[in-house]
Parts: C-alpha cells; structure tokens; sequence
C-alpha cells in the first residue's frame, strides 16, 4: 500500500473521521473497508518499524494509537 495513503487512514481513524468518511458507502462496502481497515489497525507496529526505511512512519502512528 502506499505510504501517503496508509499515513491517510492511520490518522484518519486517529482524528476520529474515518467512520464518516465511510457513511455514504453501502452497508456491504461498508464492512469491507472496515475489515481492511481494522485489519491496518492490528498491526504491531512496534514490528512494522524494524523493518528498514520505514522506523519513523511507523513511529509516529504507534504514537497516535496511544
């Protein structure tokens, strides 16, 4: 997934905004972009940032999850 759009959604559902960009969806597209997004947001990030090029991307959305 790209970055910018991955930093998006992180902060998006950090802001308390990514529900309602989800509104107008229909209760089937709902749910799946909410299972993709719950699926971003399981992610141990502390792992994520070991891995090379990406240790502060994944610094700072273990810093908004917080």
């Amino acid at each position: 997934m790209d970055k910018k759009m991955l930093s998006l959604i992180i902060l998006a559902h950090a802001s308390d905004v990514l529900e309602n960009a989800f509104a107008p969806l229909s209760d089937q597209d709902y749910e799946v972009a909410m299972k993709r997004v719950r699926s971003l947001l399981e992610l141990e990030y502390d792992v994520q940032a070991e891995k090379k090029g990406n240790e502060v991307m994944w610094a700072v959305f273990e810093a908004f999850s917080k």
